[in-house]
């Protein structure tokens, strides 16, 4: 279970923008910080949650948004110790200084729904996405949480309160399909993703493409997502999506291209180049997906070689880790 709390840090890793204020005191804390980050990836927690409480220290009685941010790497550091009541406390707090911070309410619910307190993860949620109205990819993020944890319905209900509090424009008939999608309300999906298509929103397709995969049209799915992925400018989890699409259909080299394609805009070296606000969940996301791609299509090595890449960056990944067992015995 704790593997979904730990699942949350790179996901952090893009929560917040911090400001820089300037002064030794800032930059050391920065630094430490920033070692006791890479501590915990490499699963040093002990390390790593000394180096969050030193880093804290240079705070000298402020609270700003770099305090906030070291909190929830303490968290998670308190809670990989079986810590579950510090990481909690450390989240009260911020909670406390903070009652609408959509990030922390987030992450306490995520840790309750690891320990199975599942109605104290859905109170926690439902204040998340409270905290922070029109974030449906939040309330997206809480659905999947919910589901993969048992919770499918509950997960449900949360999306169907969601919808029922949308607006109409066309941006938000992008997002009223994606939500319809999640229902598996397909007749509505199509009927908002057509009109979110039609006012030029292209990430509209790549939707439109999963909903006619579910409805069995393979032809206008590919059609769909080939028109998206020409699209001027596809987005890393739009193309994420389109090719885990061309996955179910068995297109793999087709999703493979979606995949480098994706993950090219994070290793560009052009930050003008680069799209902003590019999710570290969707990083790490196409990075598996690319490995499963290549093993579907009999690239054994390249296979290997992107799942050692992946697990470079994420070690304590254990499905990885037997993926590259049996990768390397191919």
């Amino acid at each position: 279970m704790k593997n979904r709390v730990f699942r949350i840090i790179p996901l952090l890793m893009a929560v917040l923008m911090l400001t820089s204020c300037g002064g030794k005191d800032v930059e050391t804390q920065n630094e430490v910080k920033e070692l006791s980050i890479a501590a915990l990836k490499d699963g040093k927690y002990e390390e790593a949650l000394a180096g969050f409480d030193e880093a804290l220290g240079y705070a000298g009685g402020r609270v700003t948004a770099r305090e906030i941010d070291i909190c929830y790497y303490k968290a998670v550091a308190q809670y990989r110790l079986d810590d579950v009541a510090g990481a909690c406390e450390t989240l009260d707090n911020v909670i406390a200084y903070d009652e609408k911070n959509a990030d922390a309410y987030y992450l306490r619910g995520s840790i309750y729904l690891s320990e199975g307190e599942y109605d104290k993860a859905l109170a926690d949620y439902r204040s998340s996405i409270a905290a922070s109205p029109g974030d449906y990819e939040r309330v997206i993020q809480v659905f999947s949480d919910l589901n993969a944890n048992g919770q499918r319905e509950s997960g449900l209900s949360i999306v169907s309160a969601a919808l029922s509090s949308i607006g109409d424009t066309d941006e938000d008939q992008l997002w009223r399909g994606r939500l319809y999608i999640i229902l598996e309300q397909y007749d509505n999906a199509m009927e908002s993703l057509t009109k979110s298509s039609g006012a030029g929103f292209a990430e509209a397709d790549v939707y439109l493409g999963q909903v006619l995969v579910q409805q069995g049209d393979r032809d206008g799915a590919i059609q769909k997502l080939s028109a998206y992925v020409l699209s001027d400018a596809p987005t890393a989890e739009g193309l994420a999506t389109a090719g885990e699409q061309y996955m179910q259909l068995e297109e793999y080299e087709s999703a493979n291209d979606c995949f480098e394609k994706a993950i090219a805009y994070y290793n560009t070296e052009d930050e003008k180049e680069k799209p902003k606000d590019l999710s570290q969940e969707t990083y790490r996301r196409l990075l598996g997906d690319r490995v499963a791609a290549c093993e579907f299509m009999g690239e054994w090595d390249e296979a290997l070689a992107h799942a050692r890449e992946y697990i470079g960056l994420y070690p304590q990944d254990e499905r990885m880790l037997k993926e590259i067992k049996f990768l390397a015995s191919r």
